[in-house]
């Protein structure tokens, strides 16, 4: 049969018109007499069988309402494969690009309804490896009169097995994910294409154009123009999909789909506090007691710890991510992408840096928000009731809580981490020196308020109600914690030998653990008192805000095992 005729199909179908040609099968609109509807018809052609086989395999296997159905096959007399899917009248993904972006709205809703297929796929095992906008159908949802996508063309979708091996061809330069240019497809791989996608909806354009190789270098090593996305959530979550390093790309679809439903739910402003409060000072009391919540084992040494929240929740970092769980153990909301730092804060939320600015997270409430403030490998940041400080090694920059720059100057940290602090009545308290054993005190412009030469590198910094309390680290050979009590016109100091480790600043007060797991725990008296002890071979890993909880970190057997515990005072 000639192509350029019209087949002779069952009684039951009737032409209705031709909707295209590719080098695989020709495509036709078709109306089904028995069903009373009209149905996409795929034939395929005579020496592309093998390619027909490959389809009706994954067809038939996947039944979800984001995956197009097929509803029948047959062959017709002169040999060719035919296959029956609905047909979806609003047609393709591609007619919603106009050179415009879409709404927030309606970029979202399609992700979500993508990333369900591609949830349905990826567990039956099956990558799609041609995700674009012609193979995503549009549809209307009889309820809510929304548009609604429905993943097509499932002659690309490979086993993962098959797509991992590189043997898979398919694909669409300006969809491709880098690793298919020198590995293979995997799941990733359609998640990068998703976020081709997103960035084309919010944009109205791609990221990358020019000739198939143009394109194929862009993938492997040119970050796409980010700033175009206005929407800041919306980028960040576009700047997580398009990773190149596919280690530090969004690790599946169901993580994918947590974002972008936290960014669908409405903010519920009675359940969080956005603004950040006022600063507290210091408790009339210091914890007492230690009492063991839950444990559960990790597979890996964890980067940072953080705990927030009443909870509470644990934030648990590895090197380019933070995952959050409850206070059994049990993961909650979505993968969060940062290198850190991780600043617990009272009001239950998380600020750390994005790839483009800083973010507040609610783990309760799945919520998460831009800062609008710019920022990029930064050590360490601080909140205050109007301001935000960060340091890199190189420099300080302070904030308005709106986003407007405030002061920046420079600032040299060579070894160790900058410490940093808010101060309840103006400014902030950074360390500095060649070996961070300075402490000054700066105003929110940038100017110097007061300065401390304390000797030796400072690891932790908090304000009380009448001065300040910093804890250093000995460099000559002998295992010594240095306090010190700090006003602008007293200095006082004493040191314990203890083996080295974090020492945590919250809720007025310095905590640490000694070398035999006692938990220390000083206030403003500037007395050190023990409120527990930590099983042995534990670290003191993270400190809540509050002071009403802190995790410890034990290796036992070549398992690592985190350890909540709670933090009370005599009356409770």
């Amino acid at each position: 049969m000639s192509f350029e005729d019209v087949p002779t199909l069952p009684v039951r179908y009737q032409i209705v018109e031709k909707l295209g040609e590719g080098h695989m099968a020709l495509v036709f609109k078709v109306y089904d007499h028995h069903w009373q509807r009209d149905v996409l018809l795929k034939l395929f052609k005579v020496n592309n069988q093998a390619a027909y086989r490959r389809e009706v395999a994954v067809a038939f296997a996947l039944k979800h309402e984001n995956i197009i159905e097929c509803v029948d096959t047959f062959y017709i007399d002169s040999g060719e494969a035919c296959l029956i899917y609905e047909f979806l009248s609003q047609g393709t993904l591609s007619t919603l690009l106009v050179g415009k972006p879409l709404s927030r709205h309606l970029v979202l809703h399609l992700l979500d309804d993508v990333l369900s297929g591609l949830i349905f796929l990826h567990r039956r095992f099956f990558v799609h490896c041609d995700l674009k906008p012609d193979n995503i159908l549009l549809k209307v949802d009889t309820q809510t009169s929304e548009l609604r996508a429905v993943i097509a063309d499932l002659g690309s979708a490979t086993p993962i097995r098959e797509a991992r091996s590189g043997k898979q061809s398919i694909g669409s330069p300006a969809y491709t994910a880098p690793e298919r240019l020198y590995e293979g497809f995997n799941v990733g791989s359609d998640l990068y294409s998703l976020g081709i996608i997103a960035f084309q909806l919010a944009t109205g354009h791609l990221p990358f154009i020019g000739g198939v190789q143009e394109i194929y270098r862009a993938h492997l090593s040119q970050m796409p123009a980010l700033n175009e996305v206005e929407d800041v959530d919306l980028r960040h979550l576009i700047a997580m999909l398009l990773e190149k390093d596919q280690q530090k790309r969004i690790h599946s679809a169901v993580d994918a789909q947590e974002m972008v439903r936290a960014l669908l739910a409405p903010i519920q402003i009675d359940a969080v506090t956005v603004d950040c409060p006022p600063m507290s000072h210091a408790v009339d009391h210091t914890p007492k007691k230690l009492q063991h919540l839950h444990s559960w084992p990790l597979n890996y040494q964890p980067k940072y710890m953080t705990v927030c929240g009443h909870t509470p929740y644990i934030g648990i970092a590895h090197s380019d991510y933070i995952h959050f769980f409850n206070a059994k153990g049990k993961s909650v909301g979505p993968i969060m992408f940062s290198h850190g730092p991780y600043l617990a804060e009272k009001n239950g939320s998380v600020v750390f840096p994005d790839t483009n600015s800083l973010i507040r997270y609610y783990p309760d409430v799945a919520l998460r928000k831009s800062l609008t403030i710019p920022c990029k490998h930064i050590l360490n940041v601080a909140v205050s009731n109007h301001h935000i400080a960060m340091l890199d090694h190189h420099q300080a920059s302070i904030y308005n809580l709106d986003g407007k720059l405030s002061a920046n100057f420079s600032k040299q940290n060579y070894a160790l981490e900058p410490s940093l602090c808010a101060h309840p009545e103006q400014g902030f308290l950074m360390s500095s020196g060649l070996i961070n054993q300075d402490l000054i005190w700066y105003a929110e412009s940038g100017e110097t308020l007061h300065h401390w030469h304390l000797g030796w590198p400072i690891l932790a910094i908090v304000c009380t109600e009448n001065s300040i309390l910093a804890a250093c680290v000995s460099m000559d050979g002998h295992q010594l914690l240095q306090f010190w009590q700090l006003t602008t016109t007293t200095k006082r100091e004493f040191s314990e030998s203890v083996n080295i480790g974090d020492v945590f600043a919250a809720n007025g007060h310095l905590i640490w653990a000694r070398q035999r797991g006692e938990l220390m725990v000083m206030g403003d008296d500037f007395q050190p008192y023990t409120i527990g002890e930590l099983p042995h071979n534990s670290r003191l890993k993270a400190v809540s805000p509050s002071l009403e909880h802190v995790v410890s970190l034990s290796n036992i057997a070549q398992q690592w095992q985190c350890e909540l515990w709670q933090l009370m005072s005599d009356g409770e």
